[in-house]
């Protein structure tokens, strides 16, 4: 899992970024997605370091 480092508001929800192999990698996920991962959106836009990403699953989680 890697540590998402920037995140980005669409209109049907949230572009997430984050570094893998020296390169920029993103992924987006719906809001609908987020809720059934239990994520907080509000939270994940305005402190995504505070998230993990496994980009091969397509999760995210919130780090402890």
């Amino acid at each position: 899992m890697q540590q998402i480092s920037a995140s980005r508001k669409k209109p049907t929800g949230i572009d997430v970024f984050w570094q893998e192999g020296g390169m920029k990698r993103r992924d987006f996920f719906s809001f609908s997605e987020l809720i059934e991962l239990r994520i907080n959106v509000a939270d994940l836009l305005d402190n995504p370091s505070l998230y993990l990403i496994d980009g091969e699953n397509h999760r995210v989680v919130a780090t402890d």
